[in-house]
């Protein structure tokens, strides 16, 4: 078995004969396993729920760790009001979300740069700095290796540990030839925590020369006492960048916007390799009305630890071990080879996460709304009956 061994499955109960009885599912779908290629499935709107928005009728999307109540109230009604400057520049709009993006971290706006979602952040990232060498875990996400791989620089990875944690302490051991270390934490695909104590001891010896890239996309969903953002560190530190996203717990995936935190100096140097207006004057806006929202991060967090702990407790009925999830996605074990389970989910309409060749039995499934988790679960017993 290829994963690692989990330490958390959830334990409310979900009657796999009800399931399957329900459904009328049984050993037909095992000869389902070689379905063909991924089709493309919608959102499923779920009624007594808040919409998901995006909804088409059909299947459900759960592969790529969406929101699926997209953006609060406040900034769809922006997005229809902006569409009239649409034909200008963003230059103003973008400035303002910068100054708004500082006052919510209560940093300067010198400590802060923008860009086209945190994917764009890592290619800035990786055009300044890949050059030195990098170091991360395997698995982890992918752009950030993607870019530096592009650019003909080395990467090296470090396994993750048995609890699906970044293995610090080997990473520590293996930093040497590596001039650039990424963090993803919490962890995608893991969706695990680096503990609290642990990165701190390691951030304290990691020497200067050295940058360590934290990748906080899923920072809002995190409920765990012990975790702390190191944004606070970064624009303090010569050698630490920050960085985060508003396609995730702010349902702005299709707006791309996203930014980094770190000093004044590295902000500096990823600001030469930005691209020029990537944020435009709609996305610029939407999200500046997002941070001003008091409550919505707070209620998507809310909503998501529900649905997620129907997702925990029916994989836990249908005997799938899963590491503790503090994301909008689980990752869990199998026990088997992931894709075809993959393409007899795609099947019954339920798309759900890609290989990570590192754990080639570990599903990712992302957090949906509370009817689409029971849909999953649904088809996941029948396909592995």
């Amino acid at each position: 078995m290829s994963v690692r061994t989990p330490v958390h499955s959830a334990t409310k109960p979900l009657s796999r004969r009800d399931v399957l009885a329900r459904l009328g599912w049984g050993s037909t779908a095992f000869g389902m396993l070689g379905a063909g290629p991924l089709p493309d499935f919608g959102e499923l709107r779920v009624p007594g729920l808040p919409a998901a928005r995006g909804a088409q009728s059909g299947g459900i999307k759960l592969s790529s760790n969406e929101n699926p109540y997209g953006m609060c109230d406040a900034a769809r009604a922006s997005f229809q009001a902006e569409i009239e400057n649409a034909n200008r520049y963003p230059f103003p709009w973008s400035a303002d979300l910068q100054g708004a993006v500082a006052r919510h971290l209560r940093v300067r706006e010198s400590n802060v740069v923008l860009g086209a979602g945190s994917t764009e952040i890592l290619r800035m990232c990786a055009a300044a700095w890949s050059d030195r060498g990098v170091l991360q875990a395997e698995p982890t996400f992918e752009t950030f290796g993607s870019y530096t791989r592009a650019a003909g620089h080395p990467i090296h990875g470090v396994p993750l540990d048995g609890d699906g944690r970044h293995d610090l302490s080997a990473m520590q051991d293996s930093a040497g030839g590596s001039g650039v270390i990424y963090i993803c934490n919490p962890s995608n695909p893991a969706s695990t925590l680096v503990r609290q104590d642990e990165f701190d001891a390691f951030l304290d010896a990691v020497p200067e020369d050295k940058l360590v890239i934290i990748d906080e996309a899923y920072h809002e969903f995190v409920v765990d006492p012990d975790y702390r953002s190191q944004l606070k560190r970064a624009v303090d530190s010569p050698n630490i960048v920050v960085i985060r996203t508003f396609s995730k717990v702010y349902g702005m995936a299709g707006m791309r916007v996203g930014y980094a935190a770190a000093a004044r100096e590295l902000i500096r140097e990823l600001d030469r390799y930005r691209t020029e207006m990537s944020v435009g004057v709609v996305s610029a806006v939407c999200a500046k009305v997002s941070l001003e929202d008091p409550d919505y991060a707070a209620d998507q967090q809310r909503l998501n630890v529900e649905a997620r702990g129907i997702l925990e407790a029916g994989l836990a009925e249908l005997g799938l071990p899963c590491w503790e999830s503090q994301t909008n996605f689980v990752m869990c074990d199998l026990g088997r080879p992931m894709m075809p389970v993959n393409r007899a989910m795609a099947a019954r309409g339920v798309r759900v996460g890609r290989l990570f060749p590192a754990l080639p039995e570990g599903l990712r499934i992302s957090v949906g709304t509370p009817e689409q988790m029971h849909r999953c679960v649904e088809a996941l017993g029948a396909v592995l009956a």
